[in-house]
Formats: structure tokens, sequence, C-alpha cells
């Protein structure tokens, strides 16, 4: 299987469909700085199919529901990624997409 490169274009799309908030945790990069630099650094991870062990984490918090806080089916787990791994994912997300698409490998239901 070989998806297609991530182009420019591609970057600043989903970039700028990126909330602009003022930062992200863990890294503490904001979606805005990234606009600056995200180009060169995620067409070279996809070109490489490296991606950094150091952007690979998350901080997780839960978030009280319903009912009794005292049971832990009460709680929702919500994750925090950075953006410049949010941004990675939907890149990867949008080429796995187009390849399904254009050799018909999805169900139409």
């Amino acid at each position: 299987m070989f998806l297609d490169p991530v182009e420019a274009e591609d970057v600043v799309g989903i970039t700028k469909r990126l909330k602009p908030k003022l930062r992200y945790r863990p890294d503490e990069i904001s979606s805005k700085f990234l606009m600056n630099k995200i180009n060169e650094i995620s067409i070279q991870s996809s070109e490489t199919g490296i991606f950094s062990d150091g952007l690979k984490c998350a901080e997780v918090f839960r978030i009280y529901i319903v009912s009794d806080p005292t049971e832990i089916n009460n709680f929702r787990h919500v994750s925090l990624y950075s953006a410049f791994s949010t941004l990675i994912e939907r890149i990867v997300c949008n080429k796995l997409m187009e390849y399904f698409t254009f050799h018909n490998l999805l169900y139409e239901h």
C-alpha cells in the first residue's frame, strides 16, 4: 500500500480547521505557532514514517457525568493530545480515506 505524499496544501487546510486555541496540552504548543513550521515537519514525518515518541503523549482527565460521584462508571475519560499529534492524525486519516476511496475498498451502505 502506498499513500500519496503529503502536500503543503493538505497541511494548511487541516491546520486552518484546528481550533485556534492558545495552547494544547501536554506540549503547550498552540495551533497558531504550528502554522509557521508545520509544513516542513509534517511532510518530513510522512516521508520518513517517523513520529517522535515525545509527541505520543496525552493528558487524561476524568469528567463526572451523572449521579453518584463515588462510582467509577459515572465518569468519562477525556484525552488531550498535542496539536502536532492531532494534525498528523488527521493527515494520516485523510490520506487513508483517499487511498480507500480511490481503490474502491470501502463498502457503501
